[in-house]
């Protein structure tokens, strides 16, 4: 089993865990509902179950108060975005940018090339390069 497989499992029993009071290992206490559904929806865009990704990181998103970890989670939608709507993962990409231009959260950006290889060779991969240089002053 990879480490991908061994992660989505994880997260299967750690959810079932926090499903149950009290079940859950001491270090587990960072985690609140949205910074968990943030790590599942990243692991199952990792795994490509871009479906699953979405509806993890739109409940993530509902619930992050922190700015660098919103910057994170657009990142990540725009990705899942990117195949079956490229025009909602430039909305989401903006709103990175727009965030980590405000935060200067540079592991953000980690994110970043991932997204511009999947919008590559399409016209919103030009749009992705117009605004990065709009908001981030770069290229």
């Amino acid at each position: 089993m990879g480490e991908r497989d061994t992660a989505a499992k994880e997260i299967r029993s750690a959810a079932d865990g926090m499903s149950r009071a009290g079940d859950v290992p001491e270090w587990f206490d960072w985690y609140d509902e949205s910074r968990f559904e943030s790590f599942a929806g990243s692991v199952a865009l990792s795994v490509g179950k871009h479906t699953q990704a979405i509806d993890r990181l739109a409940v993530a998103r509902e619930g992050i108060t922190s700015v660098k970890q919103q910057a994170v989670v657009a990142f990540d939608l725009a990705l899942a975005y990117s195949n079956d709507a490229p025009e909602l993962a430039i909305a989401h990409a903006t709103e990175a940018l727009t965030l980590v231009r405000e935060r200067q959260y540079l592991t953000a950006l980690d994110r970043l090339p991932a997204l511009e290889s999947a919008l590559a060779g399409t016209s919103w991969a030009k749009e992705l390069r117009r605004r990065e240089r709009e908001l981030l002053a770069v290229g």
